[in-house]
């Protein structure tokens, strides 16, 4: 699951470097020339401590990394690119504070990161350790002493691995078993927060992401950039756990193993959202997801259709409106949309903004401003509103199933063909303009081929 673990250090003639590697594979500190600035984010230096998450590209055959994002042919029978995640934890210090000063300090201050790459998206299982690790690594003053990164990396590799080993966490135990948690990939994330920024327009963000639209998230703080894009697509059930093409435009490897069920479950969650489609392909062709983007990745974000990342560099906020159709600043917590058809069909609906208004009110009556995240009680809670957000989801998935049935029978169908307890065609609580919209994206494409046409029989066409 552990990739590798490197240290990467900004040099005041040559910029940011991989100073260190160590790896299962050898020495992998050359073959990607934009990692040492993804893990050194733009204003880094203004924070004594930050994090950033971002994506990768590995050629497990070729043992390299892709000259880019489309940098390779996915029909080579040769090469098995995938995505890899990169977890960055970056601090500084005074130079003077150095017990063992080198040639190559010759600035006031010394900003280094340690990285953490594995296999999943696993941010907050890998979290804590690489804090307590980068910070006991500046503590010593000697950064030539790497003892406690190698032990980090061993620790990593051993912990994180199938075992019958009681004494490890079940969690850790879980991470590279079929049964990996989907709520072992939330740890870190919080959807309070989420809401409590953007409050009823959360919503908008969340339609958005259906739409594969170019999304934009600007923000000083690099930790709160990431988090609030990996809490946004957590939102889709078991996306987070499907992010296996999300690293490039060209790979769509998950749309092999679709299939339409024949039966389902109703008892059984995982097999009702399998019936039902989820999760739904979002990065699966032409898209790409990474919570950090740095500029010199400007010529990827060319070659891609549609993109959710996020940047710090204001350099990137001068070009917003050529470089997105939705910009979100989290400085401010405003939401911008240039296009303005796009912006009509992300209107919300009345259903939509009084749904929209009751999980509001469940998070700001539960706020503490000392203690934010925290779930005092289950309403208002994150699992409360993951819960909403997933009936919202299944209702407009039926929703959309039931109005081409509708439209196939003739307007209206005979008696007897509709649902004597949903009153009319309920797609107009989502938006009609949004519904068409959304039937022209890849994965509604993949949706409506892979599920069955009267999955409305299953759940209930329904606005929540």
């Amino acid at each position: 699951l552990i990739f590798g673990v490197c240290i990467v250090g900004f040099h005041h003639a040559e910029g940011p470097q991989v100073e260190y590697w160590i790896g299962p594979d050898g020495d992998k500190s050359d073959i990607w020339p934009f990692l040492p600035f993804q893990s050194l984010p733009d204003g880094s230096h203004a924070q004594e401590e930050s994090f950033s998450y971002f994506t990768l590209l590995y050629d497990e055959t070729q043992k390299l990394a892709p000259t880019s994002s489309v940098g390779f042919d996915p029909a080579d029978p040769h090469s098995d690119v995938v995505t890899l995640f990169g977890m960055a934890c970056n601090r500084q210090m005074k130079s003077s504070e150095l017990k063992q000063r080198t040639s190559d300090v010759t600035r006031s201050t010394v900003q280094k990161s340690v990285v953490v790459i594995s296999r999943k998206p696993i941010f907050g299982v890998i979290k804590e350790k690489l804090m307590v690790v980068t910070r006991a690594y500046f503590m010593q003053g000697d950064f030539n002493d790497r003892d406690i990164i190698k032990s980090l990396y061993e620790n990593l590799a051993i912990t994180l691995k199938p075992s019958t080993n009681t004494k490890i966490p079940k969690i850790e135990n879980r991470l590279l078993s079929s049964s990996l948690n989907e709520s072992d990939l939330y740890i870190g994330l919080s959807l309070r927060d989420l809401i409590y920024r953007f409050q009823v327009k959360a919503l908008v963000l969340f339609k958005a992401l259906l739409l594969e639209k170019r999304i934009l998230f600007y923000g000083t703080n690099t930790e709160v950039l990431c988090t609030t894009q990996m809490s946004l697509i957590s939102l889709i059930p078991n996306l987070v756990k499907n992010l296996g093409d999300c690293a490039s435009p060209l790979l769509n490897k998950s749309e092999s193993r679709l299939y339409r069920p024949t039966s389902v479950k109703t008892s059984d969650r995982s097999s009702l959202l399998q019936f039902m489609g989820l999760p739904l392909q979002i990065f699966s062709q032409g898209g790409i997801f990474s919570p950090y983007v740095s500029l010199q990745q400007s010529e990827d974000l060319s070659n891609s259709q549609y993109y959710v990342i996020g940047t710090t560099n204001s350099l990137f906020m001068a070009q917003k409106k050529q470089l997105s159709d939705i910009f979100v600043n989290l400085n401010t917590n405003r939401i911008e949309i240039f296009d303005s058809s796009l912006a009509t069909a992300l209107t919300l609906t009345t259903a939509d903004k009084q749904w929209m208004e009751r999980i509001k009110q469940s998070v700001v009556s539960t706020w503490n401003e000392n203690d934010p995240t925290r779930d005092l009680v289950y309403y208002g809670s994150d699992d409360y509103i993951r819960g909403q957000f997933e009936d919202y989801l299944l209702g407009l998935l039926a929703s959309v199933k039931y109005d081409s049935f509708l439209s196939k029978h003739g307007n209206p169908p005979p008696v007897g063909l509709t649902l004597k307890e949903i009153n009319g065609n309920p797609i107009h609580t989502f938006g009609n303009s949004w519904v068409a919209y959304w039937k022209q994206s890849h994965n509604y494409r993949l949706f409506d081929t892979y599920t069955d046409t009267e999955l409305f029989d299953i759940v209930e066409p329904r606005h929540v």
